[in-house]
């Protein structure tokens, strides 16, 4: 594999529905890899592959995470470990290809309420 296919920057619904991540592979047999997501300001969420297995416990290759991201490009040469200038190129990318930012992010918040009767009635309502 080229080197400049290790680093990539790449959306895929099944990796991250909301956010483009930074895609790491490594090595030849493309069941090593990992996603770091950038996407929460000052902090790094690590994925390794074996968290990705499917329904038979096997874990997809990274050729095919690739293949099958909607958005896949090279990443810059740059430091893991800073977090600032990872932040700005995910939250770029989700900006330019995700329509203005993360697309609609999950949420564990329960449906909004609605207002309940306040005890007015109808002027020709009869009880």
């Amino acid at each position: 594999m080229l080197a400049e296919n290790k680093r990539r920057l790449l959306y895929n619904k099944r990796i991250k529905p909301n956010t483009f991540v930074f895609f790491f592979s490594k090595g030849p047999t493309e069941i090593s890899w990992s996603v770091r997501d950038y996407s929460v300001p000052g902090s790094v969420a690590l994925q390794y592959a074996a968290e990705f297995k499917d329904a038979a416990g096997q874990i997809p290759p990274a050729y095919e995470i690739r293949a099958t991201a909607e958005y896949n490009f090279p990443a810059p040469a740059h430091p893991t470990t800073d977090l600032d200038y990872w932040h700005a190129q995910i939250q770029a990318m989700n900006t330019k290809y995700l329509a203005g930012g993360l697309a609609k992010p999950l949420t564990t918040d329960p449906p909004p309420r609605h207002s309940r009767p306040t005890g007015l009635r109808h002027p020709g309502f009869r009880s």
